[in-house]
């Protein structure tokens, strides 16, 4: 059975509320908690999928048609990302017959990197390349020589790549909502009954909710039993 999974389905599980905003990727949890450790499970995601090895900010300047940069390998795990991704979403080449030098795209892959939906490619880009920036300001080596405008540069590189996919991500979100609004309707044009309209989430014009009833008479005696005068309103 094909399901169509979208980039946006992703769920990360660990503890109810707790982000361990001190934890980061890549190190060991701060409060001992590895199994749980919302930045751990996430590491532990882009290497199942693949994702961590193909942003390798060693390898941030392969790309494919040329070799490695960093040994003698004319597929490194960035270059067979960027050729899986061009051959999903259309940007093969018009040399590539058949798609005869297309690798194979696992089942994982698909669900989690490169869905069919088109929108989807456009996030994996995105975020491929927020991981490579994040990773470049985490690990960059002091031989590197980078100096202070170079890292504010790459800062300003990543803020920019973490606005795209916010905007982009919620473009899609909306999109599906929209979808699923869409098949809705159309399921309840086709089921109505004369004579019937929804009214969840609404309530009737000049009547008081039963919320509203309560939140009145408790504010009216709370009045009366300390002798203030209580403004309320309801929205």
């Amino acid at each position: 059975m094909n399901t169509l999974h979208h980039i946006t389905d992703w769920k990360i599980v660990s503890g109810p509320g707790d982000f361990h905003s001190h934890c980061k990727l890549g190190s060991p949890c701060e409060i001992g908690q590895d199994g749980t450790c919302p930045m751990m499970l996430l590491l532990a995601t882009y290497r199942r999928i693949g994702l961590w090895d193909a942003c390798d900010p060693k390898h941030r300047a392969c790309k494919p048609g040329n070799p490695c940069t960093q040994r003698e390998d004319k597929f490194c795990s960035r270059i067979v990302f960027l050729v899986k991704l061009q051959h999903m979403y259309g940007t093969c080449g018009a040399g590539n017959i058949g798609h005869a030098c297309c690798p194979s795209i696992s089942d994982e892959e698909r669900c989690s990197l490169f869905p069919t939906c088109p929108s989807c490619g456009v996030l994996t880009e995105i975020r491929a390349l927020v991981l490579i920036h994040r990773r470049i300001l985490d690990e960059y080596a002091p031989e590197e020589r980078f100096s202070r405008p170079d890292i504010r540069h790459l800062e300003n590189g990543l803020a920019g790549y973490l606005r795209a996919y916010e905007v982009r991500r919620g473009m899609h979100i909306d999109e599906l909502r929209n979808q699923t609004e869409d098949a809705y309707r159309i399921e309840m044009q086709y089921a109505r009954v004369d004579g019937y309209n929804s009214t969840v989430g609404q309530h009737p014009s000049g009547k008081q909710t039963w919320w509203q009833a309560v939140w009145l008479r408790v504010t009216a005696m709370m009045a009366d039993r300390f002798g203030s005068k209580y403004e309320h309103s309801c929205a």
